[in-house]
């Protein structure tokens, strides 16, 4: 029986503790708006005071909080936490006497999580804010907040990014294309704060904002590419500068295009031929005069005569030796304006033996 109320004591004893351990993290982790009413030691904020409301985008945008001691005693704030810096107070510490309040301003980055596409020319923002505070009995404190509010975008680009496709041929003059760049808020100038390389810009004034026109350069390699154009903004009455990007992609072809530009036959065993088919074709105006390739050893090439634009290549590949085998076919294509190109064709097979199948 003894045994028993001993096993109970314990039990009742673990138990308590557990609760206290609870109880205490909860009073040091959860923001103060969901702390026990009677924690009346430290420094509060009013709702009403942790919403900045709708605001037109800055860098430097300052909000004044407003700490509140409803204690008996006074609340040292010794030091203040935020979510990541672009939230930054403008003191490290501060004393609140009983009953009184003092004020702290945060200085708020409003660029720093801006969508890369915002509808309706807003977005959500949100800064966690904290601190460490320590009341008149020598008890430490963290409390957080959640700053919050509306921030509208000081002008919008449309459409949002310029897409040039696959219709750019290497070599060749390509015609620009023009985003509308609208002026929404305080906006004082707009400038091209980069040129990004093969890339020409040209910003010009227009009703209600600005007309940005861009175009590829006939240098640029054949290929896909993404550019960024980062447009400056500087803002009416104060000294900051936000920056808007204008995603630029399209692909470059070249003159002449060969299809497929890559032949993989896989596992072939030795003794047999692989056999394959590549058609070039012209892209602009202008007809093939010619095409010439020097074919590796075992391999032999037959050009179809010139039909339209295009021309047909065969060629046949003895298949000789065994293991991985790759071919780059180098086509020499020359135009009726007697310009020439190389095109790469690979090539590759693997040689497998007749028996072993390896």
């Amino acid at each position: 029986m003894g045994w028993l109320v001993t096993q109970n004591r314990k039990i009742v004893l673990v138990a308590m503790l557990v609760g206290c351990v609870a109880w205490l993290s909860r009073s040091y982790w959860l923001p103060a708006t969901m702390r026990d009413r009677h924690e009346s030691e430290s420094a509060s904020i009013a709702a009403e005071n942790l919403d900045f409301g709708e605001t037109w985008e800055s860098n430097s945008f300052h909000w004044p909080v407003i700490f509140q001691n409803h204690s008996t005693g006074t609340v040292q704030i010794e030091g203040f936490g935020t979510s990541c810096d672009c939230v930054r107070p403008n003191i490290d510490s501060l004393a609140i006497p009983s009953g009184e309040q003092r004020r702290v301003e945060y200085t708020l980055d409003l660029t720093k999580d801006r969508p890369l596409f915002v509808e309706h020319n807003g977005w959500p923002a949100s800064f966690q804010i904290g601190a460490k505070c320590k009341d008149s009995n020598g008890t430490y404190r963290r409390l957080s907040w959640n700053l919050h509010g509306t921030v509208k975008s000081v002008l919008s680009i449309e459409p949002e990014a310029l897409s040039f496709g696959d219709s750019l041929i290497w070599g060749c003059e390509y015609q620009p294309r023009t985003a509308t760049v609208r002026v929404l808020g305080p906006v004082e100038s707009v400038s091209i704060a980069n040129m990004p390389g093969a890339i020409t810009c040209q910003l010009t004034q227009a009703p209600h904002g600005y007309k940005l026109k861009v175009a590829p350069s006939s240098k640029l390699s054949p290929g896909n590419f993404n550019k960024d154009i980062y447009l400056e903004v500087h803002l009416q009455n104060s000294k900051d500068v936000i920056y808007r990007v204008l995603p630029v992609s399209g692909s470059v072809t070249q003159k002449v295009v060969a299809l497929p530009q890559s032949v993989r036959f896989g596992a072939i065993p030795l003794g047999q031929r692989v056999e394959g088919t590549i058609t070039l074709n012209s892209r602009t105006a202008e007809i093939i005069k010619s095409v010439d390739a020097e074919p590796p050893s075992g391999m032999t090439i037959e050009r179809s005569s010139p039909k339209d634009a295009g021309w047909l290549i065969q060629f046949r590949q003895d298949v000789a030796e065994k293991g991985e085998h790759r071919v780059v076919l180098d086509f020499r294509v020359r135009l009726s304006s007697n310009e020439t190109l190389t095109l790469p064709i690979s090539i590759s097979w693997f040689g497998m033996s007749k028996d072993t199948g390896g």
